[in-house]
């Protein structure tokens, strides 16, 4: 048998000596967002808000909404048919309608036998009222689009995903004719739609979603059907802990409850089982929301000044526009790492999706063999010198921040090999969560004239799924985005997405002995709605349906 079986969706890595046994997950319960992730160019976010004097007709109706809840055998299967199809040199095909729900405290708090005994502090709080997020206005009463009170937080969201804008606009109509035959008992209260743009970028023009952490588990009783496909040299020591290289993998408690979580000592090793405080939470997951508003015009006129400041001081007198951008991203454009290529972007690093995260900052990582697979190399599998096997170049250690700076978002909120505040980078593993966003809004016009008369209003809809939001998203964004010491140290907040109620962002730019202090004005990207969620299993679903 070869070592990696490119055409077969039930051997999807190889036989790894010294890999531990990764558990069945159960794939008729999860979520289809949560894993494998819906991966559709097309989103609608409707937040749905219940009349508490009706909780039996919203039990109905949540009833009769059950069945068409996407799960993860579902949707794992339109991601086989996107591979098949692409393997077989056809176009993509176009994903069915998929839908998953989860529920704010308020939700489950009129659904669910006991919600008060949850222990994470966040989600019971809800997302309005912590402070320490760093967000503009009043806990507890912001001035939001979505979820600025209680009030105005959705008591159910529901997210649904297509290609089809077709399939996606019958799917939303269905579901909000549903809401308007439950007589008020189901009201709709928030409608956002989302879309990928072209490159698969966000609306400040750099490649999204390039860089996840790969959940262990299997799909079914076989030893090699595993949930995420693993691509690694089995005679390479990374494949024990790696999916691909960069893609270091994570045991599914971290995002699942009901599974083992991540041990925070030891890369490789399982810790104890996640399980939730009410036996319902088994196979459910928490979903962090934030509606991000992206301010394109002020992005763009700070790296411009800035690079042009910074050119009259010693030591930056080459630097443009664009390496100012790419450093405060941690990436250029096209998604390659400045790790990798301090110089410019590669003419397509997404054509090698095994080598573009490929990068540390602590040391340097050496040439890994890899699996050489047509569908994420440029290399054709015949060009490998056995047929199955190829080498990605390793990079260089940047401890110091000279190629990427310390306030480059990839470097605050994933240090990867770093010891931070957390401690070691195998508690690093331990903060890790799955991102489902997608864009909002036109994208920003190229014509002078029409970025005049631009409205502004666009940005990202982020989604991340976890099982600790107080320990998971909320160091991340608290500890390590908008604090300048965090994760290792030093004065640098994080420039593009960090907040600072207290002062402007700053951050330092190295260029050889050459030092220089950047503090943007004003903030690029402002939350201007969100919550904290659960999504429940089916089982769950239909347990509250039921009462």
């Amino acid at each position: 048998m070869p070592i990696f079986d490119l055409d077969s969706d039930t051997v999807t890595g190889p036989a790894v000596p010294g890999a531990p046994t990764e558990r069945e997950l159960h794939v008729d319960e999860i979520q289809g967002n949560i894993l494998p992730g819906f991966g559709t160019r097309r989103q609608r976010l409707l937040g749905l808000k219940f009349d508490p004097a009706q909780v039996p007709a919203v039990r109905t109706w949540l009833g009769r909404q059950v069945d068409s809840i996407s799960t993860l055998a579902q949707t794992n299967d339109q991601r086989n048919a996107r591979r098949r199809a692409l393997r077989q040199g056809q176009p993509r095909p176009l994903s069915p309608l998929l839908a998953n729900i989860a529920f704010s405290v308020g939700g489950l708090r009129l659904l669910a036998p006991a919600v008060d005994g949850i222990g994470d502090t966040a989600f019971v709080t809800g997302m309005s009222w912590r402070s320490g997020l760093g967000d503009p206005g009043t806990p507890g009463n912001r001035d939001w689009v979505v979820g600025g009170s209680d009030e105005t937080t959705p008591d159910a969201l529901v997210i649904l995903g297509a290609d089809s804008p077709d399939d996606l606009e019958q799917g939303a109509d269905a579901l909000l004719g549903s809401v308007a035959a439950s007589s008020g008992a189901v009201r709709c209260t928030y409608d956002q739609k989302g879309e990928v743009l072209e490159g698969e970028t966000e609306h400040f023009g750099f490649r999204d979603g390039i860089s996840q952490p790969g959940p262990r588990g299997r799909l079914s009783s076989l030893d090699r059907h595993f949930l995420i496909r693993r691509y690694v040299d089995p005679a390479d020591p990374l494949a024990l802990t790696h999916s691909r290289p960069g893609q270091p993998l994570v045991w599914p408690g971290q995002f699942v409850f009901g599974y083992a979580r991540q041990d925070p000592d030891e890369a490789l090793a399982a810790g104890p089982v996640r399980a939730g405080a009410y036996p319902w939470m088994a196979d459910g997951s928490f979903l962090v929301f934030r509606r991000l508003r992206q301010d394109v015009t002020l992005f763009r006129k700070f790296v411009s000044e800035q690079a042009a400041a910074l050119r009259a001081q010693p030591g930056f007198s080459e630097l443009m526009p664009e390496r100012l951008a790419a450093a405060i991203v941690g990436r250029w454009p096209k998604g390659t790492a400045v790790m990798r290529n301090a110089a410019g972007d590669d003419p397509d690093p997404m054509g090698d999706r095994l080598s573009v995260n490929h990068f540390g900052f602590a040391q340097a990582v050496p040439a890994v063999a890899v699996c050489s697979d047509p569908l994420v190399a440029i290399e054709e599998l015949v060009a490998a010198p056995n047929g199955e096997l190829r080498t990605i170049e390793g990079a260089p250690a940047d401890p110091n921040g000279d190629r990427c700076p310390r306030f480059a978002h990839v470097r605050k909120v994933n240090p990867r090999d770093l010891t931070t505040d957390q401690n070691g980078p195998d508690r690093t593993l331990t903060l890790m969560i799955l991102r489902r966003g997608i864009t909002w809004g036109a994208p920003y016009p190229d014509d002078p004239a029409q970025q005049a008369a631009d409205s502004g209003d666009r940005g990202l809809l982020f989604l991340a799924y976890m099982t600790s939001i107080t320990n998971q998203f909320e160091i991340l964004n608290d500890r390590w985005m908008n604090r300048a010491a965090g994760p290792e140290g030093g004065a640098n907040h994080d420039l593009l997405v960090g907040q600072n109620q207290s002062g402007p962002r700053s951050g330092t730019l190295r260029s050889g002995q050459a030092e220089a202090a950047i503090s943007p004005p004003e903030s690029w990207v402002t939350p201007t709605g969100g919550g904290y969620f659960f999504a429940p299993s089916i089982s769950a679903l239909r347990s509250f349906a039921t009462g």
